[in-house]
């Protein structure tokens, strides 16, 4: 996307594209990324990677039920629907949907819709940097630590949902201002009579969540007293909920 890598405009209302070197590359990424998953794919069905995972391994020994081994295609449709091998056949996806659109295009002038169909179909192709995360060790030891965190993060996302309704709905009240039939709008006072950013309790929302998670952006602020002390009690009651997590987090990273 750095324009120093791009090609100079083939016509007066073309786009600039990138060297033809980069699309040689990926297009050479993509065919070695399809063979690997192909011939892993076809594979699975003769891998029994049960025997691989501990865990499993451990359990299935200790059951007194008689184990049945899975077929050839169940093995496949387990290898599938596993969310490495999602992510996988995410990133090679978006060049073959990219490439068929282009085909069906004819190489005409694309309309609004199917440029926006490159572009988000392209976008996707970010996917294939999550390939690499399942290689390090790093990576596989901090989701295996938010795996067994799992029932703390839901009590965290619980409790900052219900943080955002209440401290949303409370600010909006607060600090909705005065309706003008001039403009068609709430104006604060306080603010020098400029319309107020809390227009609705969903617009309210994004100061609760920004002052929720410790981000603050400060491109909305309360301008009342009552909306300032609202504000303040959101910030301690995010703290409270944001340390919560953190130790059960941290006792999980130590035993991974």
């Amino acid at each position: 996307t750095m324009p120093v890598f791009h090609a100079p405009p083939s016509c007066p209302s073309c786009e600039p594209a990138p060297f033809v070197i980069f699309e040689r590359v990926d297009t050479f990424c993509i065919v070695l990324f399809t063979v690997e998953y192909v011939l892993r794919f076809i594979t699975s069905a003769f891998t029994r990677v049960e025997l691989t995972n501990e865990e499993e391994l451990i359990d299935c020994m200790t059951k007194e039920e008689t184990l049945r081994s899975p077929s050839g295609p169940q093995r496949m449709l387990t290898f599938a629907l596993h969310w490495p091998n999602v992510i996988d056949l995410l990133a090679i996806l978006p060049s073959y949907m990219s490439w068929i659109m282009e085909a069906f295009s004819g190489g005409g002038t694309p309309d609004v819709e199917h440029d926006l169909m490159v572009k988000v179909t392209r976008l996707m192709r970010v996917v294939r940097a999550l390939r690499l995360g399942r290689r390090f060790e790093a990576v596989i030891i901090v989701v295996n630590t938010m795996k067994r965190s799992i029932r703390a993060l839901w009590v965290l996302i619980l409790n900052l949902t219900m943080g955002v309704l209440v401290w949303g709905a409370i600010l909006y009240y607060l600090e909705q201002g005065v309706y003008d039939p001039d403009t068609g709008a709430f104006l604060r006072p306080e603010d020098n009579n400029n319309p107020t950013p809390f227009a609705s309790i969903p617009h309210s929302f994004w100061f609760a969540m920004v002052t929720a998670t410790t981000v603050g952006y400060g491109d909305v602020v309360p301008v009342t007293n009552g909306g300032r002390v609202v504000a303040g009690l959101n910030m301690v009651y995010s703290l409270c909920v944001l340390a919560l997590p953190i130790g059960v987090i941290g006792s999980n990273f130590d035993v991974v």
